[in-house]
C-alpha cells in the first residue's frame, strides 16, 4: 500500500516531464499516420505446424501434441476432429492459447497472432506411432498439417536410477548443495522410483460362473518421498464380466517385497470378484494408474512428479459348463448350495392361502444365475407373492441367500402334497453337477366348496361381523372387512405440520439475526480462524520436542498449517517462485517474503544436514517469522 502526498517536484522538473509526454504522443500520432498510409495488401496464408513433446516419449510418460496456428485473424482456427490414432490414449479434452501482435513493414502495418491447440495423450505401446495429417479450418478455408512420427519406448525415455535426481531452474540451486559432495541441489531434486502395476487373478483358467478374484497393486521402488494421489486413467474396463468389488483399505500402509534384489513397497489399490458373461479366453487390458509423487514432506520447494504406472496384458480362460450329464431345467448355479423349502401351516381349508417359502444359500453366482425352477403342486393355484436376494462379496465369492415365497390357494378338501426340491447346480471343484434337495410336504385341507363351483350370491347380514363370501372362482376373500371404517383426520391437524410450517422459518430467522450479529461484531469464522493462526502456531510449535529430522518435518508442517490457517496458501503453492508471483495476492507483507522463503528452503535443507543451531534456534526463527507476517498482513 502506497502513500500519496504533495509533490514537491521542482517547476522545472515537472515542465521537463509535461514537454516529453506531449513528443511522445506526437511520435505516437504519426506512427499510426504512417501506418494508414501504407497500401493494404491480401493477407498471407496461414502458417501451421505440429509440436510433439517428448519425442521420443516413454509409456510412462505424457505426450503433448499441440497444432501451432500463425498467420493474420486465426482465433476462428479449429482442428476438424483429431482421429483415434492406434497405440495413444487421449487425455481430457483439447486446450487453447491465443497470442496476437502488431507488425510494421513496407506493406503496411498488420496484425498477425498465434493459436495452439493442446492435446494430451498415454502411449499404450512400443514402437513408432504416426500422427496423421491434421485437417485445420481458418477463416473458412481448410488446411492440413505434416504427419508426425512419434518414438515410443518402454516406461521412461530418459531413465533414471532409483533414487536418482532431476535439476530444475530453482534459484536455491546454487545455493544449498547437498553436504556429501555430490554437488547435486537440493531444492530442485526430485527422486523418481520405479513404479508398475501389477495384477494378480486368484485362478486364471475357470468355468464360467466361477469367481475369479483380482487384484491390482501398485509397487514403488526405493526413495524417499511420498505418494499423493493415485488413480486409474484406462484399462479398467471390465467388458464381458459381471464385476463386484471388494472393500480396499485406502489409509492401510504398504508392504514390502522384495523382487530381484531391490526392496519394493507394495499398495493394494483395488479388488474385485469377475463372473465371466461367455466362455472363451478373455483379455484385461493394460491398466494405467496416474500416481502423483513428491520426494519428501519437507521439500517444499520442489515440485511433484506426475508418472504413469502400467500394468501387462492379463488373460483368463473361461471354460463353459460340461453338456455331459447337464440335469434338465438348469438355471445357471455355479458354486455350492442347500435349499429348505417351508410351509407357514399344514392344515387349511379349501379357499385359505398357504405360504410356501423355499430359501435357497450358500456361496456361488446368486446375482448371475436365472430365476428358480420350481414344481407347481397339484391341486392348488399357485400366485407368486415376492423374491428376494441378501447377496454379499466376499474375497471367495458371492455369498448369500435368495428367498422365494409362493401363495397357495387348496382348490379342494382332503389331503394335498407339495412336492420335494431338487434344484441342480454345478460344483467347479468336484467339476460334476450336484443337486440340493428338500423334502416335501402335506397339507390337511378341509371344509369349503370344490373348486369349480359356479358363482354364488349370498346376502350379507345386516348386523355383526362381514364374512367372506364367494362371488366367483376367480375372486377370493383373503380376510374379512372391519366392521365400521374411521375417516382419517386432515393432515393439517398433525402437531408436526404445524411444528415443521412454524419451526422451520423461525429457525431460519433465528440463524438470520446470529449470522448478522455475528458479522456486526467482527465474527467471521475466516476472520476468527485467520486472528487465531498464531495463536494456534505457538500452541503447535510448544509441543514439539527432541532433535533430528522428524522434529523438523513437525515443525515444517506446523508452518504450513499457521500459513494455510492465516491466508489460505495451499502447501502445494509453497515454493519459491510461488511465493513471489503471489506475494501481493495472499496479501504477504513484503517484508517478509525473502525471510519466508529462506526459512522455508533451510528447513528442506535440513533433512540432509540438520537445521542451523538445532531445532531450537530453528522454532525460534519460526515463531519471530509467524509474529511478524501476522502484523504486517492485510
Amino acid at each position: 500500500m502506497s502513500v500519496h502526498g504533495p509533490d514537491t517536484r521542482s517547476a522545472s522538473t515537472r515542465a521537463a516531464g509535461g514537454v516529453r509526454s506531449v513528443l511522445l504522443a506526437l511520435g505516437w500520432a504519426w506512427l499510426a499516420t504512417l501506418a494508414s498510409s501504407f497500401p493494404a495488401q491480401a493477407a498471407p496464408p496461414p502458417h501451421l505446424h505440429v509440436e510433439v513433446a517428448p519425442n521420443p516419449v516413454g509409456t510412462n510418460e505424457r505426450l503433448s501434441v499441440s497444432v501451432v496456428i500463425e498467420g493474420e485473424n486465426v482465433s476462428d482456427a479449429r482442428v476438424a476432429a483429431f482421429p483415434l490414432i492406434d497405440g495413444l490414449r487421449r487425455l481430457g479434452g483439447a486446450s487453447n492459447s491465443e497470442s496476437t501482435s502488431i507488425v510494421f513493414g513496407t506493406g503496411g502495418a498488420r496484425t498477425t497472432g498465434t493459436r495452439t491447440i493442446g492435446y494430451n495423450f498415454l502411449p499404450e505401446r512400443v514402437g513408432d506411432v504416426t500422427i496423421p495429417a491434421l485437417e485445420v479450418t481458418v477463416g473458412g478455408k481448410t488446411y492440413r498439417t505434416e504427419p508426425q512420427v512419434v518414438h515410443v519406448v518402454a516406461n521412461s525415455a530418459n531413465p533414471r536410477r532409483p533414487g536418482a535426481r532431476s535439476r530444475t531452474s530453482d534459484p536455491f540451486d546454487s545455493i544449498f548443495q547437498d553436504p556429501f559432495g555430490n554437488g547435486r541441489a537440493r531444492t530442485g531434486a526430485v527422486d523418481v522410483p520405479d513404479m508398475t502395476i501389477r495384477r494378480t487373478l486368484s485362478r486364471g483358467d475357470v468355468y464360467l460362473g466361477e469367481p475369479v478374484r483380482l487384484t491390482v497393486e501398485l509397487w514403488v521402488g526405493p526413495g524417499d518421498g511420498h505418494i499423493e494421489q493415485a488413480g486409474p486413467v484406462s484399462g479398467t474396463d471390465r467388458t464381458g464380466f459381471w464385476v463386484e468389488n471388494l472393500k480396499v483399505d485406502s489409509r492401510a500402509t504398504g508392504r514390502t517385497q522384495e523382487q530381484g534384489g531391490q526392496v519394493y513397497t507394495v499398495f493394494t489399490v483395488s479388488q474385485q470378484l469377475l463372473y465371466a458373461t461367455e466362455p472363451g479366453t478373455m483379455a484385461l487390458p493394460i491398466e494405467t494408474w496416474r500416481v502423483v509423487y513428491r520426494p519428501s514432506v519437507l521439500s517444499l520447494l520442489s515440485p511433484a512428479q506426475e508418472i504413469f504406472a502400467k500394468s501387462a496384458e492379463t488373460q483368463i480362460q473361461v471354460e463353459p459348463l460340461p453338456a455331459v450329464g447337464r440335469p434338465a431345467g438348469f438355471s445357471g448355479l455355479v458354486g455350492r448350495f442347500q435349499v429348505r423349502s417351508e410351509l407357514d401351516r399344514r392344515e387349511s381349508k379349501v379357499g385359505d392361502a398357504v405360504t410356501w417359502k423355499v430359501t435357497l444359500e450358500g456361496q456361488g453366482n446368486l446375482r448371475t444365475a436365472g430365476e428358480l425352477s420350481l414344481p407347481e403342486p397339484d391341486g392348488f393355484e399357485v400366485f407368486s407373492s415376492k423374491a428376494n436376494d441378501d447377496v454379499h462379496a466376499t474375497d471367495r465369492g458371492l455369498a448369500g441367500r435368495r428367498v422365494s415365497e409362493q401363495v397357495l390357494i387348496p382348490g379342494s378338501a382332503g389331503k394335498l402334497t407339495v412336492p420335494p426340491l431338487a434344484i441342480a447346480f454345478f460344483d467347479p471343484d468336484a467339476r460334476a453337477y450336484r443337486f440340493a434337495e428338500a423334502a416335501g410336504h402335506e397339507v390337511e385341507v378341509s371344509g369349503g366348496v370344490d373348486g369349480a363351483a359356479t358363482a354364488v350370491v349370498t346376502p350379507l347380514p345386516a348386523t355383526g361381523a362381514a364374512r367372506p363370501v364367494q362371488q366367483a372362482t376367480d375372486i377370493r376373500y383373503i380376510r374379512p372387512a372391519p366392521q365400521r371404517l374411521t375417516p382419517e383426520k386432515p393432515w393439517t391437524s398433525s402437531p408436526v405440520f404445524w411444528a415443521v410450517a412454524v419451526g422451520a422459518p423461525l429457525g431460519n430467522g433465528i440463524a438470520w439475526a446470529r449470522r448478522r450479529r455475528r458479522l456486526a461484531q467482527g465474527r467471521d469464522p475466516v476472520a476468527a480462524r485467520r486472528r487465531l493462526a498464531l495463536t494456534r502456531f505457538e500452541k503447535s510449535l510448544r509441543a514439539i520436542e527432541g532433535e533430528g529430522p522428524d522434529a523438523l518435518a513437525r515443525l515444517a508442517a506446523a508452518l504450513i498449517a499457521f500459513l494455510g490457517d492465516r491466508y489460505g496458501i495451499p502447501s502445494v503453492e509453497l515454493t519459491a517462485a510461488r511465493i513471489r508471483e503471489r506475494a501481493d495476492e495472499w496479501r504477504l507483507p513484503s517484508a517478509s517474503i525473502e525471510e519466508l522463503v529462506q526459512v522455508l528452503a533451510e528447513i528442506d535443507a535440513a533433512r540432509f544436514g540438520g537445521a542451523r543451531g538445532g531445532v531450537a534456534e530453528a522454532r525460534e526463527r519460526m515463531l519471530a517469522l509467524a509474529r511478524a507476517l501476522a502484523e504486517g498482513g492485510r
